[in-house]
């Protein structure tokens, strides 16, 4: 389901954490872009939970998900185990890094209230509290976390939660999905947690730059513009000055006289079908999004349906002609190839021990910084240079006669 685009991390459901052979189990999927690892929790096998470290530019994500069972709900030895998982990754943090946890938490007895500092608390007046229950609360509070959803099923009830730390409630949001990856399950709605993270890795994508089609150039036009260039306003100047005035002008003349190519079609299989029904949807989404009920989900979930059924059966077709043709036009599998790729261009931000570059000459100066460290400038000596040539075959390299071609430019 997740290809390998992902790192999949899982604890399925076994004779340990459970008396029940069917559901269950939990599983986290992180992307290959980004740096992880599973955090090994060899102590709680008994419960349903996986946690996974990703390691970020500046801080490291710790992330949890977990399942506790309906009839364990109210065991307060499972809470515990959960507790203790919780104070196992806890201690691997450092001041900066971030907690995130969520899963189905089972406890319908708990109505969630909206705080005014954007995380949420139980009704104390509606909830139905046990001792597993406040243990929970009072667990997750000592380790600094926050519940923040308050997306209820069809029952109004809160099974699924989202514990973040308090150094990530500025930056989190949950919301309910409204396009599902598998069908539903009304006991849980599906979730979208949103984390506005700076310190994600991004890259400059540079294939949207602007590119030449010099298969259409105007020669006339590009001419007509040379022919305007003043030699004599060279005179005076100094040779760098003299070579960066003609360049600008040389791209002025290239970019009025040639077109610009048109930008490639993303994704390559579409068609006007494909872009009406892309349309469609949006405009659907954008409906659900300011008028939440039946009709207006009906009509989302019918337009996302059509776009996404169209766009595997075009993408098929796509793939089938990129591999009927490998033989006869390359070029374009190994674009498609590129394609497949986790990154485009070049990372928009380059770090090197405590400096940070954001533009082009920063990174390159990062660069330099990094290679003067590793390079040596100390000249060989005679005895290093005659031991390097010794098993050089004779007259193999003539130095009497070198081949020199000369281009002359005559101006007019």
């Amino acid at each position: 389901m997740f290809g390998t685009s992902f790192s999949v991390y899982r604890v399925d459901r076994n004779s340990s954490n459970s008396n029940r052979s069917r559901g269950g189990g939990v599983l986290i999927a992180v992307s290959n872009a980004l740096a992880s690892c599973q955090i090994a929790v060899d102590r709680f096998t008994s419960i349903e939970a996986v946690w996974v470290k990703v390691s970020l530019p500046t801080r490291n994500a710790f992330i949890g998900a977990l399942y506790i069972p309906p009839d364990g709900r109210n065991d307060s030895g499972i809470i515990q185990q959960h507790l203790d998982a919780i104070e196992y990754a806890s201690s691997l943090t450092d001041l900066v890094d971030v907690l995130l946890l969520l899963g189905d938490f089972n406890q319908p007895g708990l109505i969630w209230l909206q705080s005014g500092h954007r995380y949420a608390f139980p009704d104390p007046d509606n909830s139905t509290t046990t001792p597993a229950s406040r243990l929970l609360i009072d667990g997750t509070a000592f380790f600094g976390l926050s519940q923040i959803s308050l997306i209820s099923n069809f029952q109004n009830h809160f099974l699924d939660l989202v514990f973040v730390s308090e150094n990530l409630l500025p930056d989190c949001a949950v919301d309910e999905a409204p396009d599902a990856i598998v069908p539903l399950d009304n006991y849980h709605p599906a979730l979208v947690i949103s984390i506005a993270n700076s310190d994600l890795v991004r890259f400059d994508d540079s294939s949207n730059a602007d590119c030449l089609n010099f298969r259409k150039t105007d020669f006339e036009l590009l001419r007509r513009k040379l022919s305007l260039f003043d030699w004599n306003a060279l005179n005076d100047l100094d040779i760098d000055t003299a070579v960066g005035r003609f360049n600008c002008f040389l791209s002025d003349c290239v970019f009025a006289s040639v077109p610009k190519r048109q930008p490639p079609r993303k994704p390559p299989w579409t068609n006007a079908t494909l872009r009406n029904l892309k349309r469609e949807r949006a405009r659907t989404l954008r409906a659900l999004t300011k008028r939440r009920c039946a009709i207006t989900k009906r009509n989302f979930s019918i337009a996302s349906n059509c776009y996404r059924r169209y766009n595997k059966h075009l993408y098929k077709q796509y793939v089938c002609r990129m591999q009927h043709n490998l033989r006869r036009h390359p070029k374009g599998f190994w674009s498609f190839v590129n394609t497949k790729r986790k990154e485009n261009g070049l990372p928009s931000r380059v770090f090197l021990d405590n400096d940070v570059a954001l533009n082009a000459e920063d990174k390159c100066n990062l660069f330099a910084k990094h290679f003067s460290t590793v390079f040596s400038n100390a000249l060989p000596s005679q005895a290093d240079i005659a031991r390097a040539a010794r098993d050089v075959p004779n007259n193999v390299i003539s130095m009497d006669v070198l081949p020199l071609k000369l281009i002359w430019l005559s101006r007019r």
